[in-house]
């Protein structure tokens, strides 16, 4: 993935809050298809949240960054490999 000067400001949960707001939409335009009625607008689907996360010159996953610009990432983790990836909750 390409590495980004700074990232996009939207959290996991607010993803989630758009991703199912969305989600509704379809639901009642599947809904009023079926009755003849017009479709409301589809809203864009959201842009996954995405992090930084460091990674050792092995390959090794260090962990996800806190930082939401490269140059701060680089600061908190100062001689690790940064890669932007897609926000993955890391509870288990």
């Amino acid at each position: 993935m390409k590495l980004l000067d700074q990232l996009p400001d939207i959290t996991p949960s607010k993803y989630s809050e758009m991703l199912r707001a969305r989600n509704e939409v379809v639901q009642r335009n599947a809904s009023r298809r079926k009755r003849g009625l017009s479709v409301l607008p589809l809203p864009d689907k959201p842009e996954k949240p995405l992090c930084y996360v460091a990674y050792s010159d092995d390959g090794t996953y260090e962990g996800r960054l806190k930082s939401r610009s490269l140059a701060e990432a680089r600061e908190e983790a100062p001689g690790f490999k940064i890669v932007v990836e897609e926000w993955v909750n890391e509870t288990y």
